[in-house]
């Protein structure tokens, strides 16, 4: 007896063994394979167009264009440069890029051109349709390390996801010549002056509003002036200088607004000379 329920015993935790193995073998399988499947549902943040985001090593990028031709199987990103430590450490970058897909069973082919300093277009071939997320990996690095021997982009590096959306397909894509990506360029470059322009247009109007309200307690507190005590026509003569010093020091804000909205409008001018000249 003693025997049989030792070898009932050794069963029972056979299969037990089993049991859990098969589950483990099972879990593996299924997060092996549900990307092939279920990739497209995935939520992979949409890298936000024109946004600067840090790279490393006071390097920012901003994805300025993704396009996408499914008949073609090829998409064009272009990315924008900034350096917030010296502009003359972009001419001596060059960049690496990895990308893939979730769904990827085919080797993509990448071709990088470096159309300016602060300017590149990334062609990714082979890329089929229902790809569902790609992933760019950017990585700078500096040709010769000796010129910005201060520079640290040791670790220097961003990772972009391009969602497979409607918006993102453009039947008409092809890859353009170098007189194309200098249109390009400048394309972009104007872009983001208009927006600049937008932005410090909006400041002014913000400022506008604050004028408006300070001279309204202004003229509150000056018609409430008769009805005061002495100590307290005071204190309300001195906030009254306060509001006109705020007020003074809104109408200077506005005029550097305006002043720097017209260099932007002058720099727009300029890259349109340089658009005909092209």
């Amino acid at each position: 007896m003693t025997e049989k329920r030792k070898e009932r015993s050794e069963d029972r935790l056979g299969r037990k063994y089993l049991t859990i193995l098969s589950g483990f073998i099972a879990a593996f399988l299924v997060i092996l394979i549900l990307p092939y499947f279920l990739g497209r549902n995935f939520n992979f943040p949409d890298v936000e167009l024109d946004r600067f985001q840090p790279i490393g090593g006071n390097l920012h990028v901003a994805m300025v264009r993704r396009e996408f031709n499914p008949e073609q199987e090829l998409m064009r990103l272009d990315i924008m440069i900034e350096d917030a430590m010296t502009s003359t450490r972009l001419s001596n970058l060059e960049f690496e890029a990895e990308v893939r897909y979730i769904t990827g069973t085919r080797e993509l082919s990448v071709d990088m051109r470096q159309i300016s300093d602060h300017f590149i277009v990334i062609y990714i071939e082979n890329l089929p349709q229902n790809f569902g997320v790609l992933s760019l990996n950017l990585t700078p690095y500096l040709i010769h390390p000796e010129l910005h021997g201060g520079s640290n982009l040791a670790s220097a590096g961003i990772r972009m996801y391009v969602n497979e959306t409607p918006e993102l397909f453009n039947y008409d894509l092809s890859k353009g010549d170098s007189i194309d990506h200098r249109h390009d360029l400048l394309n972009v470059e104007e872009r983001f002056l208009w927006t600049a322009i937008e932005d410090k247009e909006e400041g002014i109007r913000q400022h506008n509003f604050s004028i408006s309200f300070l001279r309204d307690a202004i003229y509150r507190l000056q018609d409430e002036m008769f009805y005061m005590t002495l100590r307290e026509r005071d204190e309300a003569y001195q906030m009254i200088m306060g509001h006109e010093n705020a007020i003074a020091n809104h109408e200077r804000n506005i005029t550097d607004l305006q002043a720097e909205i017209v260099e932007l409008e002058e720099r727009i001018l300029w890259l349109e000379e340089r658009r005909l000249s092209i």
